[in-house]
């Protein structure tokens, strides 16, 4: 407890370290108008709560939970610390002791506490709601699990970002075989513009579903399998961002190609998961729960089908001639082909399933019947995806 005390002084200097930063005057200035902005649109949206008729006021409290949330998972990351990260690190702290100093330097942020007071507005906001209490506690404990979400991601990126630990015998500093690669993969991906494109479809699909409420768990399988399209270059040439240089340092690794492939599918997976973000926030929002459960499996089978997509292609030569150039749209060499072909594999699983549900059924839709068709596909493309991953070598010709 001793080492606390000192720890949450330096957290209370976190912020004003943050604003005694030199800044030009353009950024001071674009700080101030965003700030002006955001709050001109807080008070519109708290004068169309207090004022405005009961659809509006019910639509506008949900926008502004639905930001506030948002704001809640994104800024604790944004939180600097008054100790460099990687100094940090090497300090003889207990895990308690580091996660302390994070929680403290992420409370003593301004803007946290800005966002606090609009949260308690936010969820003031739903007392003209048919069923006010209900709808206090349901937004209530939206913003709380949001919050937690924050608070878990500002303290786990950090270690993830800089790959390193003290050991406790030697004090020599470790890195883990799997988060170096992970990252670098991270970095390449997200260098293209295809998960920014696939972002701006999300987007567009989660703004329509938030204001028309049109998905069921089936209609949801075609924008995220459009998703899918949008980032297929990667899938089937997972390689496309390396060099003939960098792929003879893969082969020098002592790690198998299989693992390695796994890396890229992991990181694959993680970027089709962010781009799929505003459409789970918007369906979140508005389907029950069954739905919901009902659309993950849907999620989970477009994107094993995604992968198993890739792993079956990428052994062709049209395959492994696809590029992949910084900030560009990828798909360079890309023939129209091969891309019908794997929109036609990618979409035959999910698709097909809900085809033969409805053809079996005569139309009348049976969600459990569904929910167990659906695990049943999944089962078998994840026995089909382990089976092909483990019998991938390197390629006889260079990827």
């Amino acid at each position: 407890m001793a080492r606390l005390r000192p720890l949450f002084h330096y957290a209370r200097l976190s912020d004003r370290r943050a604003w005694t930063v030199k800044r030009s005057g353009a950024e001071k200035l674009l700080e101030y108008g965003v700030g002006i902005v955001l709050v001109c649109a807080v008070l519109q949206q708290l004068r169309t709560i207090a004022f405005g008729p009961l659809p509006m006021s019910l639509l506008a409290a949900r926008q502004m939970l639905l930001a506030v949330a948002v704001a809640w998972v994104l800024l604790p990351s944004t939180a600097s610390t008054s100790i460099p990260v990687r100094r940090f690190a090497q300090y003889p702290l207990t895990g308690f002791q580091r996660a302390a100093y994070r929680v403290a330097t992420i409370c003593l942020n301004w803007r946290i506490a800005a966002v606090f007071g609009v949260s308690l507005l936010s969820v003031l906001a739903f007392i003209r709601a048919p069923h006010p209490a209900v709808s206090i506690a349901e937004a209530a404990g939206l913003l709380m699990a949001a919050a937690c979400a924050g608070l878990a991601s500002a303290i786990v990126l950090p270690k993830l970002q800089n790959g390193v630990r003290a050991s406790k015998r030697s004090g020599a500093v470790a890195t883990s075989q799997s988060y170096p690669l992970l990252r670098k993969e991270l970095r390449c991906y997200a260098r293209t513009l295809d998960l920014y494109l696939a972002l701006a479809v999300s987007l567009a699909a989660g703004l329509t579903e938030y204001l028309g409420t049109w998905m069921t768990p089936a209609k949801a399988t075609i924008p995220l399998l459009l998703l899918a399209f949008l980032q297929l270059p990667s899938a089937l040439n997972p390689f496309g961002l390396e060099s003939s240089a960098e792929l003879d340092r893969y082969q020098l690794l002592p790690i198998p190609f299989w693992k390695l492939l796994l890396n890229k599918h992991i990181a694959l997976a993680l970027l089709f998961s962010l781009s799929a973000v505003p459409i789970a926030a918007a369906l979140v929002y508005r389907m029950p729960w069954t739905d919901i459960c009902a659309t993950a499996l849907l999620y989970c089978l477009v994107l094993l089908s995604w992968l198993v997509t890739g792993l079956l292609l990428m052994g062709i030569r049209a395959a492994r001639q696809i590029r992949m150039a910084y900030g560009t749209v990828s798909g360079n060499g890309m023939s129209m082909l091969l891309a019908t072909t794997a929109a036609c594999l990618v979409a035959a699983v999910p698709v097909g399933g809900t085809v033969v549900m409805r053809t079996i059924t005569m139309g009348k839709m049976r969600p459990v019947a569904e929910d167990s068709t659906a695990l049943v596909l999944l089962s078998l493309l994840t026995v089909v995806y382990v089976l092909i991953l483990r019998k991938r070598d390197w390629p006889a010709e260079e990827i």
